[in-house]
């Protein structure tokens, strides 16, 4: 018998959303709010790490007697271990629930600060230091996935449809402003060694925030919030079209859909991400110094916050139907700014580049928690979309880092050692990934919220009859 499609299943919906109705007291819970802030917390702590010495790459190698690659590799390191961490914590997720997976991992996040104090211990040769640096990194690294993957589930189990954009653009732009601070707190810091000891202290503090999140509520706030996550391997093999027994599978549409959507993911999370690690070595042979390179990427960052606060009530509320009109028409505009950034970075531009900085953040972060929700209306499976996602953002990520510092021009150039070349390459890239979610992204029927309000006016009608 052929295996039923998410489109034929699709097609009981009405049935089932009545007894649904008829059966569950959908409510939305208070405690919705501590455990947005919990994981808001943890996401600031957990993005503070990967990009903690790239503002001050420089001191850093010259204070632990390390090349600039190997403190480029501190940041590269976190990115390479999402992808194996990513599918563990879906799994853990699964078994042990968010407020578990999440507990490990804050515990996991102190433990990595700590490793990287012993690693600024005097007396050390620079290999030993780096060593327990590179491990902290991993830790890290190891830790972070658990508080960005469970972000859309969480908004999903304890959020109606009216409010799930706003809460995953709250959770998942906490780790962008933490990696933004990240960028800005060491260089205001005099010694590398102390600026270590802080990121331990702050990455101690935020543990205590596990205690604010829960798994579920005691009564789920919609039809969609009260299914349990399918397993994460059931859900990959249908997106590789190899389901298996009686399991659900994706019609082909789809998974080119979500192919597309992972690949523009990636890139622009990596183009932002490199420049994150990148500042000092891109905007430094300029004339720039540490401190106006991590003010440089922290405008990316804190810009983009602003609109997407703006912005995601407004999707969730007014602009309901426009996901994908909305996605269309922000891409080409973010590779255009990544674009101008060729020709922007040069001396004394300090005002044209936070400029484009502000304006490649704004769009960067607003498309961020609306390609995360398109994600979880193309397979309805919150973390293993997220997972996917954000694996390919950190992955890319390492290739465009690696490929950037490759690209870096020599010592016989003008200015000697500048990344135009490298700024060539995410351009390229960048606007490459515009014109195939233009062209090639259709996007399907958002399934998930049709969902939940026919359940809502399923509801309402039952108890207007009542």
């Amino acid at each position: 018998m052929a295996t039923p499609s998410v489109s034929e299943k699709d097609a009981h919906v009405d049935s089932r959303v009545e007894d649904a109705a008829s059966t569950l007291d959908y409510t939305l819970n208070k405690w919705r709010f501590p455990g947005v802030l919990g994981l808001v917390i943890l996401n600031l702590a957990g993005g503070l790490s990967w990009p903690w010495f790239g503002s001050i790459s420089t001191q850093t190698s010259a204070d632990f007697h390390i090349s600039i690659n190997q403190v480029n590799w501190l940041g590269n390191v976190v990115s390479l271990v999402f992808l194996p961490a990513s599918i563990a914590t879906t799994l853990l997720c699964s078994r042990y629930g968010t407020r578990g997976c999440c507990f490990m991992s804050a515990a996991l996040l102190a433990i990595a600060g700590w490793v990287r104090v012993a690693g600024t211990a005097s007396g050390l040769s620079p290999q030993g230091a780096y060593a327990l640096l590179l491990i902290g990194q991993v830790l890290s690294g190891i830790a972070q996935p658990a508080f960005q993957v469970s972000g859309p589930r969480f908004s999903e189990a304890w959020f109606d449809f009216n409010g799930r954009t706003t809460a995953t653009m709250v959770i998942s732009v906490a780790n962008p402003v933490g990696s933004a601070l990240g960028q800005l707190f060491p260089s205001l810091v005099a010694s590398t060694r102390f600026s270590i000891l802080i990121l331990a202290i702050i990455s101690t503090a935020a543990f205590p925030a596990a205690f604010l999140i829960y798994s579920q509520p005691p009564s789920p706030p919609t039809y969609s919030g009260s299914q349990p996550a399918p397993p994460p391997l059931s859900t990959i093999r249908a997106l590789i079209g190899r389901p298996r027994g009686g399991a659900r599978s994706f019609p082909l549409r789809a998974r080119l859909d979500f192919a597309i959507l992972t690949f523009s993911f990636g890139i622009y999370v990596a183009a932002a991400n490199g420049l994150s690690l990148l500042t000092a070595q891109l905007f430094g042979p300029y004339g720039y110094s540490s401190s106006e390179s991590g003010l440089f990427g922290a405008t990316l960052i804190l810009a983009g916050l602003v609109a997407t606060a703006i912005m995601s009530p407004l999707l969730d509320r007014v602009f309901t139907r426009y996901t994908t009109m909305t996605l269309k028409v922000a891409t080409p505009l973010l590779g255009l700014s990544w674009l101008s950034l060729i020709w922007a970075v040069r001396p004394n531009n300090t005002g044209g580049l936070f400029a484009v900085m502000a304006i490649a953040g704004v769009i960067s972060l607003t498309l961020l928690p609306l390609t995360l929700e398109i994600a979880c209306e193309l397979v309805r499976d919150a973390e293993t979309s997220a997972a996917i996602l954000w694996s390919s953002s950190n992955v890319l990520t390492v290739v465009f880092v690696l490929v950037e510092d490759a690209l870096t021009a020599g010592a016989d150039a003008s200015p000697p050692f500048n990344m135009r070349n490298a700024s060539i390459f995410v351009a390229a890239f960048t606007c490459a990934a515009a014109f195939l979610l233009v062209l090639g992204f259709r996007g399907l029927a958002e399934s998930r919220r049709s969902l939940d309000a026919a359940r809502e006016s399923a509801e309402r009608a039952t108890k207007e009859i009542e």
